[in-house]
């Protein structure tokens, strides 16, 4: 992982994907869940095309995912 918590929604994808996230459901307007069975964890992602994510987005979702 790159030392700045810079995030794209792509990115941010890519790296649920490698750590056994699956798309669960699409969430309200733009926002996303994505699940692991192995835990049973669920993270909501919001997918706001190339914007970068927020910093406390990404602190709760690399938080959850860990």
């Amino acid at each position: 992982m790159p030392k700045t918590l810079r995030y794209a929604y792509r990115q941010m994808v890519s790296l649920l994907k490698t750590k056994g996230f699956y798309l669960y459901r699409q969430g309200k307007g733009s926002h996303e869940q994505w699940a692991r069975d192995s835990d049973r964890k669920i993270v909501t992602v919001p997918n706001h095309g190339k914007k970068t994510l927020s910093l406390g987005v990404i602190k709760n979702i690399l938080r959850v995912i860990s």
